[in-house]
């Protein structure tokens, strides 16, 4: 009977992720000098967006949410600092869930999950656990709700078992808002969540949609 269970168990988080994704058709991520453009966004919506650009003399990093204020399905994030070329994107539309990334070569076509996986009990999967990561930048979006974020390493707050041992397991309500206005994080991952991981000592992108 447990070995049952433990099958079921499996099955079930299985089949909440698709591991490989082609970037959206529509949406799309052009660098500037010193903005970002995001065309082919739901008219009038919102964009969530995640970004590291390790730069020669730093490193930058962040995440926020830009408003199509003039109803044309495109945004423009002005920025501080001019972008380097190891700049990395990913925008995930609220309305639809659709989602791409981008370097400064263009879109990054195949984006994987390779080294992340969901962990639940039962029905409810309330974590995510990530092998032989140091440091990542996690966003999660929920259409038509709202966007979350973490940033940490492993050891770290962020990190459920607070260990150095190559294994990050985020707690999902241990994420933090975007806006405060999306109030606190989710209790567990549902059908339609958007996951975006960025390393930023590599600059790798993954990103999975939920029951996809």
């Amino acid at each position: 009977m447990n070995r049952r269970k433990s099958m079921t168990r499996a099955a079930l988080i299985a089949t909440l992720v698709l591991t490989a994704h082609t970037a959206a058709a529509g949406l799309a991520i052009r660098f500037e000098t010193d903005a970002v453009r995001i065309s082919g966004a739901v008219r009038g919506g919102r964009v969530a967006c995640i970004f590291v650009d390790r730069a020669p003399l730093n490193t930058y990093s962040g995440s926020l949410v830009a408003a199509d204020t003039d109803n044309d399905g495109e945004v423009r994030v002005a920025m501080k600092r001019t972008l380097s070329d190891r700049a990395v994107w990913a925008a995930v539309d609220l309305e639809t869930g659709e989602f791409t990334a981008a370097t400064a070569e263009g879109t990054v076509s195949n984006l994987t999950f390779h080294g992340h996986s969901f962990r639940g009990n039962g029905g409810d999967v309330k974590q995510l656990e990530s092998q032989d990561f140091e440091r990542l930048d996690i966003l999660l979006v929920r259409p038509h709700a709202g966007a979350w974020t973490i940033s940490s390493s492993d050891g770290g707050p962020g990190d459920s078992d607070r260990q150095e041992d190559r294994k990050f397991v985020l707690d999902v309500e241990s994420m933090q808002p975007v806006w405060q206005a999306f109030g606190p994080a989710p209790r567990k991952f549902e059908k339609g969540d958007v996951v975006v991981l960025i390393d930023p000592s590599t600059s790798d992108i993954y990103v999975a949609g939920v029951g996809r």
